[in-house]
């Protein structure tokens, strides 16, 4: 029986990192709108992007457990605080398990971001 050679992680890495980037920007043309993002923020409030016509969006993906996402939020919020009246927005979405959500609310108080938890089912 013939071999196939096994492939290296990178070359599945490499696979992988095109066929997520290709469908998640699949129909999405520089200069265009985002897609709606809509749900409920943390603190009960209803979200919808599209209520935010002409602002601009980080949309900031992370987790209490992430090191670097943690690191990256002071500079993030130092941004908004200098770009928020130009209409600069921020939307934190935590990646936390139900279990961690008191130690992201407790990171989160810290800044100013609008704040929404990913549900399992959905993104917000």
């Amino acid at each position: 029986m013939r071999k196939f050679p096994r492939p290296s992680c990178l070359k599945i890495f490499i696979l992988l990192t095109t066929i997520l980037f290709s469908s998640a920007y699949a129909g999405i043309e520089l200069g265009e709108p985002a897609p709606n993002i809509e749900g409920t923020l943390i603190d009960g409030k209803p979200f919808s992007l599209m209520n935010h016509k002409g602002k601009v969006f980080l949309v900031n993906f992370w987790a209490s457990w992430c090191e670097p996402c943690r690191e990256e939020m002071p500079a993030i919020e130092s941004y908004l605080k200098k770009n928020k009246a130009k209409g600069f927005e921020v939307l934190a979405i935590t990646m936390d398990k139900p279990a961690d959500m008191e130690q992201a609310k407790q990171i989160m108080r810290n800044y100013s971001f609008l704040f929404a938890r990913k549900k399992t089912n959905g993104l917000l």
